[in-house]
């Protein structure tokens, strides 16, 4: 099946079908890194609203894979820093 956005969700779905803690790091690194230089693309463009709110979905599990697979703390340690997620603070 083609990606409608393989600009990032090629290396988005390498990721999901990794098992190795260390390796899974990598590529969590370098998946946020391209989702957020095309965030930045977006920025100059209107339309693309389906892909932002794509990124923003990937984004979530992200985290999820970071804070429960790779232990990084999560959005429970975020929110008692003071850190609202982007939702709320619209």
């Amino acid at each position: 099946m083609a990606l409608k956005y393989p600009e990032w969700q090629e290396r988005y779905e390498a990721l999901l079908l990794e098992f190795d803690p260390q390796r899974l790091a990598t590529l969590v690194e370098g998946v946020e890194t391209t989702m957020f230089f095309r965030l930045r693309e977006l920025s100059v463009s209107p339309d693309e609203h389906d892909e932002r709110r794509a990124i923003a979905e990937a984004a979530h599990t992200l985290l999820v894979i970071k804070s429960e697979i790779l232990g990084f703390p999560g959005l429970e340690f975020m929110v008692q820093r003071g850190v609202r997620a982007e939702s709320e603070l619209r």
